[in-house]
């Protein structure tokens, strides 16, 4: 064994932000001071885990994306083309 056990993050988690997320939440925009563009996937520290946790409550709760952008709410739960 190697010590701690890494996640594998799937490309498409990083295309989902890059769609429709990094536009409004980069290190240069920062909407409403958040920047998802340099927040680690690494889920080791609990402050990261509720940051991330903070992200899917918005995302479940319809909050996002704003009327004027592409809109997660018609993609997001699409079931996969087999």
């Amino acid at each position: 064994m190697s010590g701690e056990p890494t996640a594998v993050i799937p490309e498409n988690h990083f295309d989902f932000l890059t769609k429709y997320c990094l536009d409004c939440h980069d290190s240069i925009n920062e909407e409403g001071n958040v920047n998802l563009e340099d927040l680690s996937f690494n889920l080791s520290a609990l402050a990261k885990v509720e940051l991330w946790q903070k992200v899917i409550n918005v995302l479940n709760s319809g909050k996002m994306s704003p009327d004027d952008k592409t809109q997660i709410r018609t993609h997001y739960h699409q079931p996969e083309s087999a």
